[in-house]
């Protein structure tokens, strides 16, 4: 069954590229303002799509801090992981398996490495770094696909267990071995063969036993028990479903277990889905209990070919027989076809909120389209038994580099710096370093831990239809450290029109209803207020929602979310209309006092008359004239044509895509759609978010300033996502290319 060679080849056959998350958020737009064109160049970035669950992704290539590389070509290192204390310093150690390393010359014999903590950030070799290297004992053995840390024999003391799932006990063909070594561990070169203290036998010819093992005490009683894969065994005739066996400790040195008689048997669901590979052991559901985690890397999750599941048996779990079908309390299944997700797994409390979390492999996953790079998953805990898809409860995801790297084949955790914080570790076995092919290399991202949070509320009394409403939205960081790429996600009602925001770092996404806005980065201890704006299509009330994440670990996921409710006026809402329209098409006019017109429904066309009116267009495409006086006026929804004449008028564009021309007097322009057009006139305008704004500089001879002086233009424009023309008569030499620097002052 098994496709594993020394050619670099998918395990298992791949299948049509999958469809990829699109990370599609850009705009450009500028601020310019006070007595002279101002400005600020708005950026253009790149996040995750909106989601239900808020998603960090990142690049391994950025964001590891060391880089272990493997000693020779085909090699395989970096398959497997574990992180204890194994020389008895008081310091984590870290334990990489190389399954195809070829100790003596004997082929694929395999290796086990250690390195003692703590490590630094930087980059390092098996062959020269490793305190400690374990030679597998036959050729074909391929001891080190799987390594785990525990104390088995309970005399305080971290032990080693070594996987060779190709070893031959009693002559079964690659029924596959285990091996447990009793710590500590001097630094040194080792023949496993003369160091094993414990041994267990796989049962069947081709069973591939210890393709994954884990310590934990699964069945409650204080003591650590071996737990140890079988991937290609065949439960109930099931071929290739793979067995997961439990032997309870404490173990003593020289022991022969024949895993036919382990105390606990986990059968694997369907034919072929290879469950074993991954195994662990961690509190996944906060009960106080260690839960039982076993990957199948070519489970059909959700019905999709090869996209692997991860299943997790709630503890304690006594002795007996155990169905995958029918005793998982949680699954969860792959991101895509041919992801392979569960053939890593290991569990720990990553960001120190005192539940256990989740790091899962998908190792032959496709991120941006690099065919089997691999991918690794962290979900933070506690989870409640259920089925869950990858995509929808995972809070980061780890690409890898390079095609065919296999990336998330190993993960694991622990604090390799020695600052208190777990560091994150993932090896990519098909990997090249120095060239050398297939050779293997492990990352590890050091830890760093923030807590972002995120409050909000509506700053506008009394909001209504067609006029704006603004959102703060106050992001903080409670430490202990920075918080680097700090992604909120603003989730509009569908009743509003997005007007912009106040700073440069936001994108609207309309299919979505969402803002996205992306920021360097937020110091600790410290927090920041950022002001959306929504112009209201309806009245009632309205949900807007918000989450924030950064790039690193969150130490409370609790506040990382907002939410607003308001309640939304009908435009006009406290006024007492002077001239009341009908449903229809209707021609008003106003007097010659301070009119009061709400047209209501049908296309309307609306004169206000002189004095200082308030016109509010209602639905339909409308037609208003402010005539004289400084008038407000409403276009609220459809598409009008809002006209101020005379005085200081002030405009809502509302819903729809409205053409506004303010004439003579100091005008101000509220556009309620990013394909609203406003055409200031003369004198000092104002134009607010998402006008398409054209700007006509002009001066007559007569007022020109003499030779040295300086003329400036008196008009400020504010606006969101549309672009700025700008027009100039004859005497204007330059303009400065709108001010590329925030506040530059341009002028003649």
């Amino acid at each position: 069954m098994s496709a594993d060679s020394h050619e670099r080849a998918p395990l298992l056959p791949c299948s049509p590229a999958r469809t990829r998350r699109l990370l599609n958020l850009t705009t450009l737009t500028l601020l310019l303002t006070s007595l002279s064109l101002w400005a600020l160049r708005w950026s253009a970035q790149a996040a995750p799509p909106p989601a239900a669950n808020p998603v960090v992704v990142r690049e391994i290539d950025q964001a590891r801090n060391l880089t272990i590389n493997g000693v020779h070509a085909v090699d395989l290192s970096g398959i497997r992981q574990d992180v204890g204390d194994l020389n008895m310093d008081g310091l984590p150690d870290l334990v990489i398996g190389a399954r195809q390393a070829d100790p003596d010359g004997r082929e694929d014999a395999g290796e086990t490495y250690i390195l003692f903590g703590p490590l630094a950030a930087g980059s390092l070799e098996l062959s020269t770094d490793a305190d400690v290297t374990i030679h597998g004992i036959d050729a074909g053995d391929h001891s080190g696909i799987g390594v785990a840390v525990g104390d088995f024999n309970a005399d305080g003391i971290n032990d080693l267990t070594i996987g060779a799932r190709r070893a031959d006990p009693d002559g079964r063909e690659n029924a596959g071995e285990a091996y447990i070594i009793f710590g500590p561990f001097a630094p040194g070169v080792y023949e496993l063969n003369d160091i094993r203290d414990v041994t267990f036998n796989g049962i069947d010819p081709f069973d591939e036993t210890g393709v994954g093992v884990a310590g934990g005490d699964v069945n409650g009683d204080g003591y650590e028990d071996l737990t140890v894969g079988a991937r290609q065994a065949d439960p109930d005739g099931r071929e290739d479903a793979g067995e997961t066996y439990v032997v309870f400790g404490p173990f003593g040195a020289g022991m022969t277990v024949e895993l036919a008689q382990a105390d606990l048997l986990i059968k694997g669901k369907r034919r072929g889905d290879l469950s074993g590979y991954g195994v662990d052991t961690g509190d996944i559901n906060h009960d106080g209990h260690l839960d039982l985690l076993v990957g199948a890397w070519a489970a059909e999750g959700s019905g999709v070919l090869n996209a692997g599941e991860l299943y997790v048996l709630f503890g304690p779990r006594s002795a007996g027989t155990w169905d995958l079908n029918s005793d998982a309390d949680i699954t969860i299944s792959g991101l895509g076809q041919e992801d392979h997700l569960g053939v890593g797994a290991r569990s720990g409390d990553l960001n120190l909120d005192g539940y256990d979390d989740l790091m899962i492999g998908a190792t032959t996953s496709d991120p941006d389209g690099r065919m089997e790079a691999g991918r690794a998953f962290i979900v933070y805990g506690p989870l409640d038994a259920g089925y869950y898809h990858v995509g929808d409860i995972a809070n980061f995801y780890f690409n890898g580099i390079d095609p065919a790297d296999y990336f998330g084949i190993g993960v694991a955790n622990g604090d390799l710096t020695n600052d208190g914080i777990p560091d994150l570790i993932f090896g990519a076995f098909r990997a090249d370093p120095h060239d050398k092919f297939n050779a293997g290399e492990t990352y590890v991202v050091f830890g760093s831990l923030a807590d972002v949070s995120l409050t909000m509320q509506a700053n506008t009394p009394q909001p209504q239809t067609g006029m704006p409403l603004t959102y703060e939205l106050i992001m903080a960081n409670g430490g202990p450290g920075p918080a680097p790429n700090v992604a909120i996600v603003d989730r509009l009602s569908p009743d509003v029109t997005y007007a912009g925001s106040n700073v440069a770092e936001c994108s609207y996404d309309p299919q979505a209803h969402a803002v996205t806005c992306l920021f360097p980065g937020l110091a600790a201890n410290t927090a920041f207020s950022l002001y959306i704006s929504v112009i209201p299509d309806t009245d009632g009330t309205i949900t807007n929602t918000a989450t924030i994440v950064s790039d690193v670990l969150d130490a409370d996921l609790g506040n990382n979310a907002g939410i607003a409710m308001t309640i939304v006026a009908p435009a006009c809402a406290g006024l007492t209309p002077t001239i009341l329209g009908t449903e229809g098409a209707d021609q008003l006019v106003g007097t010659a006092g301070n009119d009061v017109i709400f047209a209501r429904g049908g296309d309307d066309t609306i004169l206000g008359g002189d004095g200082d009116d308030v016109i509010c267009g209602g639905t339909g495409d409308d037609q208003i004239s402010g005539n004289a006086g400084s008038d407000q006026i409403l276009g609220e929804n459809g598409n009008d044509q809002l006209i101020g004449l005379d005085g200081n008028d002030t405009f809502w564009g509302g819903s729809g895509d409205d053409l506004i021309i303010g004439g003579p007097g100091d005008d101000s322009a509220n556009c309620g759609s990013e394909n609203d057009y406003f055409d200031g006139g003369d004198d000092f305008d104002t134009a607010l978010p998402n006008c398409e704004v054209t700007v006509n500089i002009e001066a007559s001879p007569e007022s020109l300033p003499a030779r040295g002086s300086r003329l400036d233009s008196h008009f400020s424009i504010f606006w969101g996502n549309r672009g700025l023309s700008l027009s100039k008569a004859v005497g204007f030499n330059r303009l400065n290319q709108l001010c590329p620097t925030l506040l530059r002052r341009c002028s003649r």
